[in-house]
């Protein structure tokens, strides 16, 4: 595995507000591309962690080994990681586990003759490796997706492509040392996304030549033997690639159809509990591709993927019913860019990955939206087409077992990167020194129009709020969160408020119920 330095660039970041709402949390807004000029790769996935950060992971192209990368919630790189050897490594999905680490999935190919296949690499909270494995069985190809099940283990869906309109799908199941529990090939299909089901059994989402190509899918009970299988789609060619289940126990689906006129289009598809077809939505703008869906807070439904009209990153909300609330093309500078992948974050926001980038620099592209679908930089609304169309049909595919050795291997690893803000707009740690004592400095400039800098200190890792008041005592911003020993500034931007003087208050808690730690306030000047 080859060395180098990786360079991560932030584009934009800043924090909404709505002014005059009380106790309001803003929602942090940024861009950022993970890469260089040698063109590092794409996000394959991202979560959220449960320190409210990020991993994402992809892989680094120029060396071909998998790529992880932990953010923290503003985006700021904590640690990074590569794992491969000297032939083909690439990661595709990524879980946090129960205790707090993460495993991931993939293909690996750089373990000797023979041991080559899905790739299953579990890390600790810091990313260390603490066990790697590699399926070797009969036309495995990658996992695609990885889950953690309800017993502790994994399941995982594995496909591979063999060219001449053969095609291979096997699930996966292991236990949490990544031993082979079962295995399943489910004939003429390829599988791109695994979740587990209310029932403990297990929903797969892909792909079907048996009678033409249709969007495919699939129900396992908890032992995977197949309990229905659904196609759906129309005379040309339909393609699934990400499902959830719903919480009225059916399923959304998303991915692409070409059986309507002018091209591929993305298809978002709304399945029953037995897999009935509850309603179809063709959302066109022109060549696009849904990668990914995810159910949001509200009963709706946020999907991410491309469209060929600007070859940009296209962001959809829909509401319960599948009609469309907002939409979104973000354009990542030269060349194509789109999003792998898309959550919801705990704030109500939404972080969709891919690729993308600026000009002379593409590789890993984060994008941070508000729950508006609102993020910084170069995003607009585009004017989208909804239909509908497809029909339903029931399959019966061929299951068998098929016989698998779990090879457990040591991947090479390293760790990448340093950071180079582009623009910084927000709360951002500015030096590692760790003050002696909490202090909230006067702002600079003031008067300001309409920026202005919030400087403070704190020696202790704890709660931070950061509120600023109107000259009638309205909240007009409003940060908490809980940070790190360390000196920190804001930039406040008030080009959306009236001159006029404002307050800004600051209060640091301890997690306890001995009361504040440290508050003070000050004043400053909005002039225009």
């Amino acid at each position: 595995m080859k060395k180098t330095h990786l360079i991560l660039f932030l584009i934009f970041t800043y924090y909404s507000f709505i002014p005059g709402t009380r106790d309001c949390f803003p929602q942090s807004q940024f861009q950022l591309v993970i890469g260089d000029s040698s063109n590092i790769g794409e996000a394959r996935s991202i979560i959220q962690t449960s320190d409210g950060g990020y991993i994402a992971v992809g892989e680094n192209e120029v060396f071909g080994d998998m790529y992880v990368v932990k953010l923290n919630s503003s985006g700021q790189l904590q640690w990074n990681k590569t794992i491969g050897g000297s032939d083909h490594d690439i990661a595709l999905s990524v879980v946090q586990t129960s205790e707090g680490g993460y495993a991931v999935s993939g293909f690996g190919s750089s373990f000797g003759a023979g041991v080559e296949g899905p790739f299953i690499v579990k890390l600790t909270s810091a990313g260390t490796v603490e066990w790697a494995r590699v399926l070797v069985g009969d036309l495995l190809g990658a996992a695609y997706s990885i889950i953690q099940t309800s017993d502790g283990g994994y399941a995982t869906v594995n496909s591979l492509s063999e060219g001449g309109g053969l095609f291979r799908m096997t699930i996966v199941k292991l236990n949490n040392t990544g031993l082979l529990q079962w295995s399943k090939r489910i004939g003429s299909s390829y599988g791109r996304c695994i979740k587990q089901t209310t029932d403990r059994g297990y929903i797969v989402a892909g792909a079907t030549w048996s009678i033409g190509e249709d969007m495919f899918v699939v129900k396992l009970d908890s032992n995977g033997t197949l309990q229905w299988a659904k196609t759906i789609g129309g005379k040309g060619s339909d393609f699934a690639y990400s499902i959830v289940q719903t919480t009225d126990g059916g399923y959304a689906v998303a991915g692409r159809t070409s059986s309507f006129p002018d091209g591929d289009k993305m298809y978002i598809v709304k399945l029953d509990s037995s897999g009935l077809l509850q309603w179809t939505k063709v959302v066109s703008v022109f060549l696009d591709e849904a990668f990914s869906i995810v159910q949001t807070t509200d009963g709706g439904y946020a999907v991410a993927g491309y469209t060929g009209a600007h070859s940009s990153m296209l962001i959809l909300k829909l509401n319960p019913d599948g009609s469309l609330q907002w939409s979104r093309v973000v354009d990542g500078g030269l060349g194509s860019t789109y999003a792998r992948s898309i959550i919801q974050t705990t704030d109500g926001g939404y972080t969709a990955a891919g690729y993308g980038g600026i000009v002379g620099l593409r590789g890993m592209y984060i994008v941070r939206f508000d729950n508006n679908g609102n993020t910084c930089g170069n995003s607009v609304s585009h004017n989208i087409t909804v239909g509908t169309g497809g029909t339903l049909g029931s399959s019966i595919p061929t299951v068998t077992n098929l016989p698998i050795l779990d090879t457990l291997v040591t991947p090479p690893t390293g760790s990448l990167g340093y950071v180079t803000p582009i623009c910084v707009i927000g709360i951002q740690p500015i030096s590692n020194e760790i003050p002696v004592s909490y202090k909230l400095f006067q702002n600079y400039p003031n008067p300001f129009n309409p920026v202005t800098n919030i400087k403070f200190e704190i020696p202790n890792d704890v709660n931070v709020s950061i509120k600023i008041y109107d000259i009638r005592g309205r909240e007009v911003f409003s940060f908490n969160e809980y940070k790190i020993a360390g000196i920190y500034e804001v930039q406040f931007d008030g080009s959306n408020f009236a001159s006029g003087i404002y307050f800004y208050k600051m209060v640091v808690g301890d997690n306890t119920n001995n009361g504040d730690v440290f508050t003070d306030t000050k004043k400053m000047v909005l002039l225009k």
